[in-house]
């Protein structure tokens, strides 16, 4: 099983360096503030996501062209933070395939262990997405200003918080954390361990 987490991290890093390298071609003169892995609360896949100012700006636009809404700040408030509604979210999905392979393997291994040993495996995927994501974040790839974190679909502010607080560097992160509403004592615990509780664990 370690030997599958080190095919992951090489995997992982071969295909986040070359999306995050075309996103940053295609997007950089709009406003990058985001790039970002992307997985479930499961970590049963992993892909790109990323969005800009002129990508927030486009939501924002057709959500109240669409529902006749003249609150700029609540759209802003409902999208500058989901990534699925992002326009640039998977946008180099077909490079992930290997990563997600691996990553199928390592749970259909896990299934036939022990529950401890399923624990283990939240906790060193999740080293995995974030070593990768460091050295994307000194790779010169991502735009100065741009946050690099790890994005989940179902994912608290915290969480997301405590994530691009091991990746960047502290007054990038400070420039975001206006964005988000803080539990400040579950903030305190996913910095000290991912685990909320004896059962669940968070990504």
């Amino acid at each position: 099983m370690p030997n599958l987490y080190l095919q992951l991290e090489s995997a992982l890093e071969a295909s986040a360096f070359e999306a995050f390298r075309r996103v940053a071609l295609a997007h950089s003169s709009e406003g990058l503030y985001c790039m970002a892995l992307f997985t479930s609360n499961g970590y049963e896949y992993v892909y790109d996501t990323a969005n800009s100012e002129k990508g927030l700006a486009h939501l924002v636009a057709l959500d109240i062209e669409g529902n006749g809404k003249a609150d700029r700040s609540a759209a802003i408030d409902a999208y500058k933070w989901s990534p699925c509604d992002w326009p640039y979210h998977l946008e180099n999905e077909g490079l992930f395939q290997r990563p997600c392979e691996l990553l199928q393997e390592i749970w259909a291994g896990v299934r036939e262990a022990s529950e401890e040993e399923s624990d283990r495996a939240y906790v060193e995927i999740h080293e995995v997405f974030i070593a990768v994501l460091r050295k994307l974040r000194s790779s010169g790839i991502v735009p100065e200003g741009c946050l690099v974190t790890l994005l989940a679909g179902d994912q608290s502010d915290e969480a997301r918080v405590a994530n691009a607080e091991k990746i960047n560097p502290p007054e990038l992160v400070a420039r975001f954390i206006a964005d988000f509403r803080l539990d400040a004592a579950r903030l305190s615990r996913l910095r000290n361990s991912r685990w909320q509780s004896g059962e669940f664990f968070e990504p």
